[in-house]
């Protein structure tokens, strides 16, 4: 009888254990956070991974999409009116929708995570054509 005491024992522990391990939270670092204005209720949300060429440029422009960015391998240069920030690999940055050069600035290619949240078309409503004219019945 001992013995089955000491195998139910066991086995309860092997249990609790398993159970600590689901519940135990996975570790976490917050890259970063923005508050941003959402104008529609419901949103697309991208990643692209986007890779830039050794030597890339771009002239002076303004991202019609913000949102974070996240460098993977290499190293990129963005530059405002205000200042300019290189950034690494597993660091963020964000796009903010103002003007800004961009640059890689490493010896290979750049590779980026880009998140965008982009707002969903409403789709028209039952009855009614794209022109918002009243749908005309089928004959049969």
């Amino acid at each position: 009888m001992p013995l089955k005491k000491l195998f139910a024992g066991l086995a309860l522990l092997c249990c609790l254990d398993a159970i600590a391990a689901e519940t135990t939270p996975l570790p976490q670092h917050l890259l970063g956070e923005q508050s941003m204005d959402l104008s529609a209720s419901k949103v697309k949300v991208r990643v692209i991974k986007l890779t830039l060429a050794k030597g890339w440029k771009a002239a002076s422009r303004i991202h019609p999409i913000p949102g974070p960015r996240y460098v993977l391998k290499g190293r990129v240069r963005i530059a405002t009116d205000a200042k300019a920030d290189e950034f690494g690999p597993g660091q963020l940055f964000w796009e903010t929708g103002s003007q800004y050069l961009s640059e890689n600035v490493s010896d290979s290619e750049v590779d980026l995570l880009v998140m965008e949240m982009l707002p969903e078309p409403t789709p028209p409503k039952t009855g009614r054509t794209t022109n918002g004219k009243a749908a005309k019945e089928k004959t049969k």
